[in-house]
């Protein structure tokens, strides 16, 4: 019995206080007791699954001690593959023989950075796979040597590309002839990889012994085809060997680096042996003529993806003692992945571990992701004054989202009713209806399940990230009355559509009611139909609204139907409309199809007799006040609901800048958001005039370090001014560059955008120093389109105007007749001077819905044509959904456009 429980605890595997995994080695395996240290930590190719399988391998077959160390909660103690900052166990690389990694953008603490510098210092061997090219992100250091240059400096290689379509085509190792007795290939058959071929255009055979080369397949299937043309055209290098010079700069060691290594692509057993056979080389060892790679416990990796939602890891609570021997947890799958083979060369007698049944949410730490629950309880639908603390929600198309500009129908509602402590957010977005919802920042653009069969004509879709879904903001919201805004958009499909609209719309409410998204009882669902269209031909070359108004009723009809059909609200917005423009006056609409903002003081009033019943005003406070307390609580939860940029906040951009800023920023935002709740509640009860709010106990921001690093791309950090930045250009032949304007002497001209010379010579510029976007915190944004002249005929500006301030990110800009077109994101705006004094005077907005998702992509490069309308461009990433008087215009990726003003017309 002695010796049984002697062999035991030598061949067993021990969690040290739940901090790490330990593999003690097979006493007659060819490692000889030497240690070898495997550090997992990426988000998304799940090293914490591969980590524990590949140091089972080494220590039981071949005679290894491993140590796996994981990314994990600071607290809980749970693996967290997400937490960037944290790594129990560093420590163990003192002692340790070899280094095998396999992080992604870790951010750690020099205490355990110091850990991987004594190490390499000791010019001590390292593996490294995947997204070990990119091991490290952040401004650490250790003496000169930069912690985000790791991948480049010690394994030969960056993070540059994805060179193979991520997810759509795979990798099969080609062996480069020229070292193909190499004993790292001992035993090595032909390899497929489910990840990707990155980029790897460092890695050159002067310098690296370049081993595998990888060909990018037609698909992810092992059979398919290797692709023809320039993706392996060169080949590019997949598994090599590597000289490094230690971070004290003197130091010599060797590395072997793979970009192959999602857990998935280790099912492939030759993969598994190139690791095996690097470890045994870069040790010194003899490798075996066929290593044995068997899985020690059954292996059942979850296929590569983002677990973005912040609670999943939590909930599974995994932690490194899971992963000993006789267990073999997966994480879970992401998201919906091809169907792999199961792996092969299973150790007899092991059990099946089973995968976790719960669907894993889609979100990320800063993004809701709580799905609703099932209704078990319906809402009353009829009209009633609202719950105290009632929560209402918009949703829909333009009408209601450009309300959040405006702030109307709140202040109504909040005017109405001061002791209910209402809720309100506006969800509405251009170019909504009730299925059809596209984000940049969601893979799929449709609101609920089955919505797609409506829109047969909308399969063009590129969006990538976390952005939530429509359920899951309500969620988050905790609506409990929602109130739709649908039949615009759909009404120029014409008659023959009417019925795929009713449909629709009916599909959404069945789907609507049978959530609870309040986590108690299904919504009260109000429907409006759409305005009517108003008549501005007299004015301007615009439909005169016969045709669309036709449309516009049948498509009213179709919502009063399926109100009625479900007992539902129904609000006639198209009736009083009409009445209204029969009356004459000034117009009620801009561009006739949407209400101006005294077009929605009306609208407001209406809204809140239509859900609530006639009631009166009963706060006594000044309405002015109330509106302006409103309008600052919308601009809060508009930097949230629609955050400008938010290619790098939810989007494909995300990593790896986006987690050092952005969940802290919106964060605060939210906080700041509630406060401004508060005190829309205080002023309408009259408790208080003063629409100061404290922000000092809302979140506090980190510092964020730069991600400027000097290159010969990235140029140098010294800045030229004045006569050295001229010598610095060269220009042809009978030209010259003159320092016209300069911040120096006019300090508002900071980060100019756009420039235009206006009919009088005068030179005109859009300024964007709030770029890429506010900060929750900082001052409201003060952009700024600025004129400046010569008036002494020196070649010099002496003279500069503000033509508009307070603007936010005015990429383009383009003179017209009746004043200047300005971006506004996600906004075409209007600035006009009314009194020829050169400065603004009104700002109208023209059109909405040019999408903001990389502030720096948004419509940009105005430039007029010889009839009056101008041209915008628009780039890559963004999805843009705009209405307009002659119906939606919708672009996915980037484009171009064409406004005529006169016609009101975009193309």
């Amino acid at each position: 019995m002695k010796h049984l429980l002697f062999s035991l605890a030598l061949l067993g595997s021990v969690a040290s206080a739940q901090e790490y995994l330990e593999m003690a080695a097979n006493p007659v395996g060819a490692g000889k007791g030497r240690t070898i240290v495997l550090v997992a930590g990426d988000e998304e190719y799940r090293t914490e699954e591969s980590m524990p399988m590949l140091a089972k391998i080494l220590a039981k077959t071949h005679g290894f001690n491993c140590i796996v160390l994981f990314s994990t909660d600071e607290k809980g103690g749970y693996i967290d593959p997400n937490n960037q900052k944290h790594i129990r166990g560093t420590e163990k690389l003192d002692d340790a023989d070899l280094l095998i990694i396999g992080t992604r953008f870790r951010q750690l603490p020099d205490a355990d950075l110091a850990h991987f510098a004594k190490f390499l210092n000791a010019g001590k061997p390292v593996i490294g796979f995947r997204t070990a090219t990119h091991a490290f992100t952040g401004n650490a250091k250790t003496g000169d040597f930069k912690w985000s240059e790791f991948g480049l400096k010690i394994l030969g290689e960056k993070w540059v590309s994805h060179h193979g379509t991520h997810k759509k085509e795979g990798t099969r190792s080609v062996v480069e002839t020229a070292n193909a007795s190499n004993e790292v290939l001992r035993g090595v058959g032909e390899i497929f990889a489910l990840s990707d071929v990155y980029g790897a255009p460092d890695v050159k055979a002067d310098g690296n012994t370049i081993l595998l080369r990888g060909a990018v397949t037609e698909s992810l299937d092992p059979k398919s085809k290797n692709l023809l043309g320039p993706k392996n055209e060169p080949m590019q290098p997949i598994a090599w060997l590597h000289d490094y010079t230690a971070p004290n700069g003197t130091t010599k060691g060797h590395s072997f680096c793979t970009t192959m290594g999602a857990a998935v692509d280790y099912q492939d057993e030759n993969l598994r042996r190139l690791i095996v056979n690097a470890a045994h080389h870069l040790l010194g060892l003899p490798v075996p003529e066929k290593a044995d790679v068997a899985f020690i416990d059954p292996f059942n990796p979850t296929f590569y993806g983002f677990i973005r939602d912040a609670g999943y890891f939590k909930q599974r609570n995994l932690k490194p003692g899971d992963f000993a021997t006789g267990s073999s947890p997966s994480m879970g799958l992401p998201e919906e992945a091809p169907k792999q083979t199961a792996a092969k060369n299973q150790k007899a007698g092991a059990k099946k571990e089973k995968k976790p049944k719960e669907e894993v949410p889609a979100g990320a730490p800063h993004q809701p992701a709580v799905e609703p629950p099932a209704a078990t309880t319906a809402r009353n639908q009829s009209v009633a004054p609202p719950e105290k603390g009632e929560h209402i929600v918009l949703i829909g198309n333009g009408l209601a989202e450009r309300d959040t500009w405006y702030s109307r129908i709140e202040t109504e509602l909040q005017l109405r009713y001061p002791d209910r402590d209402l809720f309100f957010r506006n969800m509405g977005h251009v170019g909504d209806t009730p299925g059809f919802r596209p984000h940049p920042s969601r893979a799929s653009q449709w609101a609920f399940p089955g919505a797609e069969k409506f829109h047969p004509d909308k399969t063009i879709h590129n969006g990538q990230g976390f952005y939530a879904t429509p359920d899951q903001w309500l969620t988050h919201l905790k609506a409990d009355t929602i109130v739709g805004f649908f039949g615009y958009n759909e009404s120029f499909d014409g008659p023959s559509k009417v019925g795929n609209f009713e449909a629709e719309l009916d599909a959404w409410v069945v789907h609507t009611l049978s959530k609870a998204y309040n986590g108690k009882t299904a919504p009260r669902v109000v429907l409006v139909s759409p305005i009517a269209y108003e008549n501005q031909s007299a004015k301007r070359d615009l439909p005169k609204g016969d045709v669309e108004n036709s449309n516009l009723l049948l498509y009213a009809a179709a919502i009063e139907k399926v109100a009625k059909k479900h007992k539902l609200t129904y609000i006639d917005l198209f009736t009083p409309t009409q009445e209204v423009y029969a009356k004459g006056g000034e117009f009620f609409t801009t561009g006739g199809f949407v209400p101006t903002e005294k077009g929605y003081e009306q609208v407001a009033e209406w809204l809140a007799t239509g859900i609530y019943g006639h009631q009166s005003r009963e706060s006594k406070a000044d309405p002015a006040l109330v509106h302006a307390a409103v309008k600052e609580k919308d601009w809060m939860w508009n930097n949230d609901y629609n955050i400008l940029n938010g290619v790098h906040a939810h989007g494909r951009r995300y990593n790896p800048y986006g987690p050092q800023n952005y969940p802290d920023e919106v964060q605060k935002t939210r906080e700041m958001t509630a406060l401004r709740d508060d005190l829309i509640h205080q002023v309408t009860a009259g408790k208080t005039t003063d629409l100061k709010v404290d922000d000092s106990k809302t979140h506090a921001l980190p510092a964020v370090p730069t991600n400027y690093v000097p290159s010969v791309k990235n140029g140098s950090e010294k800045y030229l001014y004045g006569e050295e930045a001229e010598k610095s250009l060269t220009v042809p032949e009978g030209y010259k560059v003159q320092l016209f304007a300069s911040e120096k002497e006019f300090p508002n001209l900071a980060n100019p955008m756009q420039m235009s010379f206006d009919n009088k010579g005068r030179l005109w510029v859009a300024t964007m120093p709030a770029y890429p976007h506010y900060k929750p915190g900082d001052a409201k944004p003060d952009d700024k389109i600025l004129i400046y002249e010569d008036t002494d005929g020196d070649g010099k500006a002496d003279k500069e105007t503000v033509f508009a301030d307070k603007l936010h990110l005015p990429i383009g800009f383009e003179f017209a007749p009746e004043g200047v077109y300005v971006s506004q994101e996600p906004n075409l705006v209007l600035i006009r001077d009314t009194n020829g004094d050169d400065k603004a005077d009104s700002m109208e907005i023209i059109l909405g819905g040019f999408d903001t998702h990389d502030t720096h992509h948004a419509v940009s490069a105005y430039t007029a044509d010889p009839s009056g309308a101008f041209m915008m461009c628009e780039g890559v990433f963004l999805h843009s959904n705009i209405e307009t008087p002659y119906g939606p215009v919708r672009c996915v990726d980037g484009g171009f456009y064409r406004y005529s003003p006169q016609r009101g017309q975009l193309e």
